[in-house]
């Protein structure tokens, strides 16, 4: 039988594989990845601050997108986004979009929950009421139910060489928090997104401001997306 000598990095000597083994091994690894949990995974990281001015929902300069996620059958998207944010005494709006990879982006690409309205579109405010001109950050991070956003007055919007936890307050009312006004400390947990066909999906997180030529400052976005397998038995 023919041998390929195809190296090891066993720390005992074993037989050389014979010319089936990359074909043998090129299986295995087919059939184990079958049972791994995600599917396919993007990131996107951007540091550098910028400003958006549209009153319907538009893409940043270098937007917050990752591209070609594949998705399979009943499979579900999970999202995570974390952003400092500034919008000056007005208010204005983040979303989820989902497009499929190749074609024109749409505004019914936005992703929509089974509550909030008669058309779903849940309602990620951003309300700069309190905000103090163009210093003062709050924080847009993922949620259960998609996204949210909180005034944190950060007057140094930055990531810190040590680290900064991605952690967003939210103020609650009745049963999920302790009392009215309740602050519960949350960190940024995912969103999900399940109801899409098979196929390759570009995924972005695109804002909106108040009529009437106003500006938001966008900076330190973090988005992580991953596809998850239906489970395999």
């Amino acid at each position: 039988m023919a041998h390929t000598g195809i190296p090891h990095e066993l720390p005992y000597p074993v037989p050389t594989d014979d010319a089936d083994g990359p074909a043998a091994f090129q299986s295995l690894a087919e059939r184990t990845a079958d049972r791994l949990p995600y599917r396919d995974y993007k990131k996107s990281v951007i540091h550098g601050q910028q400003l958006i001015t549209s009153p319907s929902y538009a893409s940043l300069g270098t937007p917050d997108r990752v591209t070609d996620l594949r998705v399979e059958a009943d499979g579900i998207v999970t999202l995570r986004y974390f952003a400092m944010v500034n919008l000056n005494a007005v208010k204005g709006a983040v979303g989820i979009f989902v497009t499929p990879t190749g074609s024109p982006p749409s505004p019914s690409d936005q992703v929509r929950l089974p509550i909030s309205g008669g058309n779903g579109l849940p309602t990620y405010e951003i309300d700069g009421k309190n905000m103090n001109a163009a210093t003062d950050f709050g924080m847009v991070f993922s949620a259960p139910w998609g996204l949210q956003f909180y005034d944190t007055h950060a007057t140094s919007p930055t990531i810190a060489a040590t680290g900064t936890i991605l952690a967003g307050i939210n103020v609650v009312d009745g049963p999920w928090g302790i009392g009215p006004g309740t602050w519960n400390i949350e960190g940024v947990r995912n969103c999900q997104i399940v109801g899409l066909p098979a196929g390759q999906y570009d995924v972005e997180i695109k804002y909106r401001t108040d009529a009437g030529g106003t500006t938001m400052r966008v900076r330190e976005r973090y988005l992580w997306v991953a596809s998850e397998r239906p489970l395999q038995t």
